[in-house]
């Protein structure tokens, strides 16, 4: 079984459909946040009774060793931290009937994001703690990581990591590695426009500030196209 973790905002419920559509594919549907485990809390159990009859888990999943130990190879997108950023935080605003936007909206939206450390909690470094887990992103003390720490990390698994920016390129290779049929212009076939940046420079600040050690892990993904530990050692 691979693992598709669905960073929000880099295209993952494009490859999930693509996966799901495929036949003789088995797809299961987890969560691992608490606000969604409820809707899912059948799958959990079914997935610790017996991984082998899936293909593929996915959704807004984070690193976790207890299902990390089932998993062939951990497969994801990253993204420019601060336009992932922004675009959830637009996503949130457009969507307030969401099943996982409606709490946030109850509270009032300019009270859940308000460009101040609620801004911040809600989008610091997200993508770093969901590949690799809170305990190696408590490991960090806040500082970016280095490319040997990085190298290190990915080296722990079978990871598969491309970019949202190079999203062709990285379908491509999704499909030759896990035998997939991905098409590698569907996302520019569904939507191709840039997010709207409707926050001023202080809130685009904060976003840069609080995901510091996200840039690090996007810049090291993208300078090398992508992050490929599937091959044999």
């Amino acid at each position: 079984m691979h693992a598709l973790f669905h960073i929000p905002k880099t295209a993952g419920t494009t490859i999930r459909r693509q996966l799901r559509d495929t036949p003789g594919l088995s797809v299961l549907r987890i969560h691992t946040h608490a606000a969604l485990q409820a809707r899912y809390s059948q799958n959990i159990p079914a997935l610790r009774r017996d991984s082998t009859i899936y293909d593929v888990m996915t959704d807004h999943i984070v690193y976790r060793e207890w299902w990390v130990a089932m998993v062939d190879v951990l497969f994801s997108v990253v993204r420019d931290p601060v336009r992932r950023s922004i675009s959830q935080v637009n996503f949130i605003r457009a969507t307030p009937e969401h099943d996982q936007h409606v709490f946030l909206h109850a509270k009032g939206f300019k009270a859940a994001f308000a460009s101040d450390t609620r801004f911040a909690q809600r989008f610091r470094d997200s993508q770093f703690r969901s590949l690799f887990g809170q305990k190696a992103y408590n490991d960090l003390k806040g500082q970016p990581p280095d490319d040997d720490i990085l190298k290190a990390l990915f080296a722990k698994h079978r990871y598969l990591v491309g970019c949202f920016e190079e999203f062709p390129d990285f379908c491509t290779l999704l499909n030759n590695r896990l035998g997939f049929s991905v098409d590698p212009d569907i996302r520019y076939k569904v939507r191709m426009k840039d997010e709207d940046y409707v926050f001023d420079a202080d809130d685009l600040a904060m976003a840069r500030n609080s995901n510091r050690i996200d840039q690090a892990l996007f810049d090291f993904v993208r300078a090398r196209g992508t992050v490929d530990t599937t091959a044999p050692t």
